[in-house]
């Protein structure tokens, strides 16, 4: 628990000083994409350090992102559930398919994975934040219209060995989008657990 606390303290490091609270709501990973997901994480990690870890010692997990923002009160967070609860119902379940991974240029340092469902996420995000947006205090740039993916690793060095890796994994399995989830935020946008999951539909 201790290790989750410090998590959450060390948020400011990466909001540029903000004591808000920072969160992400977000597609949660589930099933067979899951244990992808940790499974190429651990790859990853037996080559070079990477600062998205879903290993047994870390609270973060992999997601994708619909919106990300501060939240400066526990009755924002009350009045939040609500809503995405709510909207949550006037949506269906939908596939997912992901691409194979790749490191995103031109720094090479994000290990991705792409969606071919980027238009209808793309369309999900924004009806999410006209739901909540009166209530999070927005970063500084469009979360909303950043294409959708998974974030496998985040690597500083060791690209070439990375590479080699990626020619060995298979690709992803299929994702059941059957929830909208909210986490807090740690470093390079990750979620460290999960505060509330609300089912679709």
């Amino acid at each position: 628990m201790n290790r989750f606390i410090d998590a959450l303290n060390e948020q400011q490091l990466f909001n540029k000083g903000k004591t808000e609270t920072k969160i992400n709501i977000h597609i949660p990973i589930r099933g067979l994409l899951h244990e992808y997901c940790f499974t190429t994480n651990e790859k990853v990690k037996s080559i070079t350090q990477t600062e998205i870890d879903f290993g047994f010692n870390s609270f973060q997990i992999p997601h994708i992102t619909l919106y990300m923002g501060y939240l400066k009160s526990d009755i924002l967070f009350e009045e939040l559930f609500k809503r995405l609860y709510i909207y949550s119902k006037k949506i269906v379940s939908f596939e997912i398919e992901l691409t194979e991974p790749y490191l995103k240029e031109p720094r090479e340092n994000y290990l991705f994975l792409d969606t071919y469902q980027s238009e209808k996420i793309i369309k999900l995000k924004h009806e999410i934040k006209e739901v909540v947006d009166d209530l999070i205090e927005p970063l500084e740039w469009d979360v909303a219209a950043e294409p959708p993916h998974i974030t496998l690793a985040y690597i500083k060095k060791d690209q070439a060995m990375i590479k080699e890796l990626l020619k060995s994994l298979k690709m992803p399995p299929k994702l059941n989008a059957t929830a909208i989830e909210v986490s807090f935020c740690g470093s390079r946008g990750s979620c460290l657990g999960s505060i509330k999951s609300i089912e679709v539909g």
